[in-house]
């Protein structure tokens, strides 16, 4: 009874010889190689993924700087703001007065020279007000660009801050 199926012997793979058997040596020199190959391999693949994982390391530094630099603008923006509306404020009440005043001059019913006083008062308040502020309302004119500029920073999702 002849066994017909190659059960016995072990399957041929692409790489073996067909023409002759090959020695324990040839197969021990191959082996050899391909371990070599492997190593080659495997030496360039983790390269290649140190190489991309600094960068990404580089990339979420540079993030998070950004991210710093961003919450402090944004803090001392806020701060700016919240003292431009502080002004808008001092400004409406002075305004207000300064009409209240005027109304009653013309209408007779106040002492024209107390309330011509109080309205050269107001206004050199407003002046000397505006004098000491100038600054932080031009501040707050260029944090309205600047947050423009965060803000399609942050849109492209870019890596490089934005030209502040």
């Amino acid at each position: 009874m002849a066994n017909d199926d190659n059960t016995s012997s072990p399957p041929r793979t692409s790489q073996q010889d067909s023409a002759l058997p090959a020695t324990f040596a040839e197969r021990l020199a191959r082996a050899a190689e391909e371990a070599n190959d492997s190593s080659t391999r495997l030496n360039t693949f983790t390269d290649s993924h140190a190489t991309a994982s600094a960068r990404q390391t580089e990339i979420n530094r540079r993030r998070a700087a950004n991210k710093t630099a961003y919450y402090a603008f944004a803090e001392a923006a806020e701060h700016r703001r919240q003292r431009v509306c502080s002004l808008m404020v001092r400004h409406a009440c002075s305004n207000g007065l300064r009409k209240e005043n005027e109304r009653a001059i013309t209408d007779g019913t106040g002492d024209v020279a107390a309330l011509t006083a109080q309205n050269e008062e107001i206004k050199q308040g407003m002046r000397q007000l505006n004098r000491e502020n100038a600054g932080v309302v031009e501040e707050a004119k260029r944090d309205i660009e600047v947050q423009g500029k965060w803000d399609a920073y942050y849109a492209l999702r870019s890596d490089e801050p934005p030209g502040v």
